[in-house]
């Protein structure tokens, strides 16, 4: 038997697909929103081979797959919101146009989301749920990043997202290594050049006014070869949380979720879960001597991720590992459980992801956390 959810977390990265058809229908959204949306994805898609995308899928396929992950499918939304009553929502969106990923919680869920979709098709269908959202878009992109809480637990204090890259050039806290960043003026040129964002949102419970948390969501820079890109974006984005928490919430609990493009063996994941990375790990040389800096860095968190290491949350032709976590503060939150991710028999029913079952290529992250 399970306790009341009130006093649980529960949180989820999911993936749904749509149809124009089924989000005009029944969020009541426009024929001329769906037609947007129809005009921005075939433009994104522009120049992109489909071949190297999904080689397994035939045209008919992508274009659908496309379409699914461009607006949230109602229908779908709907009954996972049913099956496990999230708390709060966090959605983002840096990836090509045929991704699509939600997080979601009976605290937090994530996935990728365009203003268009926050405004028309999201944000309609959630209210009716309970759940009020704030969206951050990315600088010169219509991404961005979305959150939703529940209105009746959740109490919105405060945003703090940031552009990591504007951070770490104008933020006096990453000084030091903004110095060693501009010693390789080929890494600073290529770290300016992103627009990644964090976003970080400050919840205060309604039913115990002392429990705040911070929690965070993001999607790193995605390139096989920018392990020393995302170590710089990690410190940027752990510095950042670090001082809201300390200086601006003191005492408030951090969640940090999202598809950080990292795998367990990666310096990243090391500085996250261990607490620190060398200045001579593996990943400061990931792009040649050009871009190598050697840095140190330390985690001023103690995190752990929530869903362990999954052998796989990301199944492509070409490359099957796992990049998204949720990470918590083990003396804050206690996992009560992790939902079984699907079989490799599941996922390669169609040789690879994004499929007919599952119009993502990451996988769904669902666990439960308690407050300690």
């Amino acid at each position: 038997m399970r306790c009341s959810f009130d006093k649980y977390l529960a949180i989820a990265r999911l993936q749904t697909g749509c149809s124009q058809r089924e989000v005009a229908t029944e969020l009541k959204v426009s024929s001329a929103g769906c037609d947007r949306d129809t005009e921005k994805l075939e433009e994104s898609q522009k120049g992109i081979e489909a071949d190297i995308l999904w080689p397994h899928a035939d045209d008919c396929f992508i274009v659908n797959s496309a379409l699914w992950s461009r607006i949230m499918n109602a229908t779908q939304l709907q009954a996972r919101l049913r099956e496990h009553r999230p708390d709060f929502i966090f959605m983002d969106d840096s990836a090509p146009a045929h991704r699509g990923r939600i997080i979601r919680e009976r605290l937090l869920e994530a996935g990728r989301v365009d203003k268009g979709a926050f405004v028309d098709s999201l944000s309609p269908a959630l209210d009716a749920f309970g759940l009020d959202g704030v969206f951050r878009v990315k600088e010169r992109q219509h991404e961005g990043l979305a959150t939703y809480f529940r209105r009746s637990k959740l109490k919105l204090l405060q945003q703090y997202d940031v552009m990591l890259s504007e951070a770490l050039m104008t933020d006096p806290l990453h000084r030091e290594l903004l110095e060693k960043v501009c010693s390789k003026p080929s890494l600073k040129e290529k770290i300016e050049s992103r627009s990644t964002m964090l976003q970080v949102t400050v919840l205060q419970s309604l039913w115990d006014p002392s429990r705040i948390l911070c929690v965070g969501n993001t999607h790193l820079y995605w390139h096989p070869k920018g392990g020393n890109v995302r170590l710089v974006q990690i410190a940027v984005a752990l510095k950042h949380m670090k001082q809201i928490v300390t200086e601006k919430h003191p005492g408030a609990g951090l969640i940090f979720s999202g598809d950080f493009n990292s795998t367990p063996s990666s310096g990243l994941f090391q500085l996250v879960c261990e607490g620190s990375v060398s200045e001579n790990h593996d990943d400061w040389a990931s792009n040649g001597p050009e871009e190598q800096i050697q840095v140190g860095l330390m985690n001023p968190f103690q995190l752990a991720s929530a869903c362990g290491v999954p052998a796989f949350t990301n199944y492509v032709g070409g490359f099957q590992g796992c990049l998204d976590y949720i990470f918590v503060e083990p003396h804050v939150l206690q996992v009560e459980q992790v939902i079984p991710l699907p079989s490799l028999q599941e996922v390669t029913t169609c040789v690879a992801l994004p499929s007919v079952s599952h119009p993502s290529d990451h996988i769904a992250l669902v666990c439960d956390l308690k407050w300690k």
